[in-house]
């Protein structure tokens, strides 16, 4: 891979990235992702724009997967009158699994730092969207909270410019 650089994922973007794969390989988890967005200020942009990546490996080295949880969601009415309410669902260790398989496709939304003293403990957002109705039906979102020693982040070559209206 041409670019690499390492524990550097709040340099990066990931409203428009699509996830391609999740395997693991040994202690390892290997995030393979499409349209990741390498900010301006990574170590690895001579560009110094926001510029997409090409087809990019994540990989997380001793990775723990620690728990995981389906978000909840409100919806309310035109007056602001809240009409239901989903709480939050947490995750058993087979939920994850099937979620970690069904994940070609989806959407890595963020990536998110935990507000606690473990360094590499992170969030991971997953929006699995039905398209088939052009944004009509409320997508499942789900979080994965993961600890891992080191994040190592490559790619063979930058795609466009991000262009934002």
């Amino acid at each position: 891979m041409a670019f690499k650089c390492e524990n550097e994922l709040e340099n990066f973007s990931f409203k428009d990235c699509q996830i391609n794969e999740i395997s693991f390989s040994e202690k390892d988890i290997i995030i393979e992702v499409e349209a990741l967005i390498v900010l301006a200020e990574n170590s690895q942009n001579t560009n110094y724009t926001n510029s997409y990546a090409d087809i990019t490996k994540i990989v997380l080295k001793d990775a723990k997967i620690l728990s995981g949880f389906k978000e909840g969601f409100k919806y309310y009415d035109a007056d602001d009158k809240l009409l239901s309410e989903e709480p939050d669902t947490d995750l058993n260790d087979s939920e994850i699994k099937e979620l970690i398989k069904k994940s070609s496709g989806a959407y890595l939304f963020g990536i998110k730092k935990h507000p606690v003293d473990a360094d590499f403990e992170y969030a991971f957002g997953l929006e699995f969207a039905d398209d088939s109705d052009y944004g009509s039906n409320v997508s499942d979102t789900y979080q994965l909270n993961i600890s891992f020693s080191k994040a190592t982040i490559s790619w063979d070559k930058y795609l466009n410019r991000v262009q934002e209206f």
